[in-house]
């Protein structure tokens, strides 16, 4: 299987409590290598990790793994460390540390960091990636999130399509950079075309 995708969100290691051992996860991490793994040749992430061991752990899993992550940023915090105990042969996550990166900041996706995703035929988020501010304010309140930054380049339009799953974002002036996230699965489409501007 050929084709590129990138998954853009949490990274942790899951600590498994009885057995005194941890696994690199998170949503997006586990995607981006199941992707890999499942014949995708191009696989990048960009997220957010700590400086510490465990975060050293993470990045070397990824590059075993071949999932480029060049563009994601490092924070001076401890790794996101969920607790885990097996219960009847099923996972149960009982929490972890509150002091994380991946509790203290959240990823700001730079116009530089846009131009990177147009590159990949699908991007993977999901809710655990706090990135809500990057849908339409609208729809940002009324789940909850916060205000998108007010220093951004980029002036935010809105495309609703399929009964509230779908939303665009993003236009750049003389190029439509189109961002459909679907809420229900976590997948994000780039759509990328040229607009004309006024008085071309």
């Amino acid at each position: 299987m050929a084709g590129k995708m990138i998954a853009v969100g949490d990274n942790v290691v899951d600590c498994y409590l009885d057995d005194h051992v941890y696994y690199p996860g998170g949503n997006a991490v586990n995607v981006a290598v199941n992707c890999r793994r499942d014949g995708i040749e191009d696989v990048a992430y960009i997220g957010m990790f700590g400086n510490d061991g465990k975060a050293e752990h993470l990045k070397w899993a990824l590059t075993q793994e071949n999932v480029h992550f060049e563009r994601s940023r490092t924070m001076y915090a401890p790794s996101g460390s969920p607790g885990v105990r097996l219960i009847d042969g099923d996972r149960k996550f009982v929490g972890g540390p509150r002091n994380t990166a991946q509790h203290l900041a959240r990823i700001r996706l730079t116009p530089e960091d846009l131009d990177y995703i147009e590159q990949y035929g699908l991007c993977h988020t999901s809710c655990f990636s706090s990135i809500e501010y990057e849908l339409p304010e609208g729809e940002r309140a009324e789940n909850g999130a916060e205000k998108a930054p007010s220093d951004r380049q980029e002036k935010r339009t809105v495309e609703r399509e399929n009964a509230g799953e779908t939303y665009g974002a993003t236009e750049k002036t003389g190029t439509s950079t189109k961002i459909r996230l679907h809420l229900k699965t976590g997948e994000l489409e780039i759509l990328h075309e040229r607009v004309e501007s006024e008085g071309e």
